[in-house]
């Protein structure tokens, strides 16, 4: 981090333009966070060498890998496992204007006042018990539903419903994990709010003996 401070600023001393060395700065010492230890996020952690921008969510004990990336403005639910080289919410980029390059709708490129709005980063959600495998690329503004399996390599460029196993370029939903019904009502349990005390004492191995325990309310 030290180094990278240092080209950044020696990179500022040949903008001559004020505005222009500041937006540098900012893009490139403050919006990215690079955790130097792994930190433990709400029972869950964050590798040490995984890069996440600001206004990132990630709920209990789930965890991210190492050479993962998530992008601004993601939400990440509970008890999700996300693996090694991993890219959640990468900005877009128009595909329908003059250009896709974003010096159209910013001022870092060319120093000037532009008036034509692109959202680059609309919210992208994975909701709670989601794993992703090594290499999966997840498109900014989708949302994947709670207990997806996203293969390795995937590339998930659209909504993922719940309990689904998607794989390949681009993404596409190879199976379920559960039948409709079972689904249903994992849905409906939401275990993954439950207290740590009553899903230590679950059979895991055995869903319908879980389900049955969930819905009993014991």
């Amino acid at each position: 981090m030290i180094i990278k401070k240092v080209l950044v600023n020696f990179l500022c001393c040949f903008i001559p333009v004020k505005k222009i060395r500041k937006q540098v700065r900012k893009k490139f010492l403050k919006r990215n966070k690079v955790y130097e230890e792994e930190k433990k996020v709400s029972s869950g952690f964050v590798s040490a060498q995984a890069f996440i921008d600001d206004n990132v969510e990630v709920g209990e004990y789930s965890y991210i890998c190492p050479g993962s990336r998530v992008f601004f403005n993601t939400r990440i639910g509970k008890f999700c496992s996300i693996a090694t080289d991993v890219t959640i919410g990468a900005s877009l980029h128009p595909l329908n204007f003059l250009s896709t390059h974003p010096f159209q709708y910013s001022s870092f490129y060319m120093g000037n006042e532009v008036n034509i709005g692109f959202n680059t980063f609309p919210e992208t959600i994975i909701e709670n018990d989601v794993w992703i495998g090594c290499h999966a690329v997840i498109k900014c503004g989708v949302r994947i539903g709670t207990g997806a399996v996203i293969g390795s390599g995937a590339v998930v460029t659209k909504d993922v419903p719940p309990y689904a196993v998607m794989v390949g370029i681009p993404a596409k939903i190879l199976k379920y994990r559960f039948n409709e019904e079972t689904i249903r009502r994992l849905l409906k349990t939401e275990w993954w709010n439950l207290p740590k005390e009553k899903l230590e004492k679950l059979p895991f191995s055995e869903i319908e003996e879980c389900l049955k325990i969930l819905e009993s309310g014991e």
